[in-house]
């Protein structure tokens, strides 16, 4: 249940300086996560003709991401640093989506309720939601929020 946001466009092959330098490509227009290890974004995508899966845009130390663009990668497509590339991405979220149905419950809870929920792990929130959305009615439903709403309350 995580969130896909598409980024796609022109980008230039670019190459850190120095020996051994990598070849990469900057990606201004995503944000580092905050939630992840150095603000790394887990992501999907292609390169020109080179599709990709389950990689990573790397911080570049100044509040930019970048995605790293291998020999492989480079030897496949023919394109070197300079060159342009065409790039189509998909974003994933690192955290759990949820419903607004359950959002707006918070609104009647005390605010460290709702701060204790977004301390939770992503698998501690993804662990709740689905013992909620998988109850077959929606007396069942309305129980299980408001023993969350319960549970969060007392972790304060």
């Amino acid at each position: 249940m995580s969130s896909i946001r598409k980024v796609s466009g022109t980008y230039l092959l670019q190459k850190f300086s120095g020996k051994g330098g990598w070849t990469y490509l900057e990606v201004p227009e995503v944000e580092p996560d905050k939630h992840a290890w150095f603000g790394e974004v887990e992501i999907s995508g292609r390169i020109d003709d080179f599709r990709f899966e389950n990689r990573k845009l790397l911080p570049m130390g100044n509040g930019r991401l970048f995605l790293p663009v291998n020999a492989k990668i480079r030897k496949e497509i023919q394109k070197e640093a300079g060159e342009t590339v065409s790039l189509e991405l998909e974003i994933h979220s690192n955290d759990v989506v949820t419903p607004d149905e359950i959002l707006n419950c918070f609104q009647y809870e005390p605010a460290s309720t709702y701060e204790n929920y977004l301390r939770l792990s992503k698998n501690e929130k993804q662990s709740y939601l689905d013992h909620i959305l998988e109850a077959k009615s929606d007396d069942v439903k309305v129980h299980r929020i408001i023993k969350m709403m319960n549970d969060l309350a007392e972790k304060g």
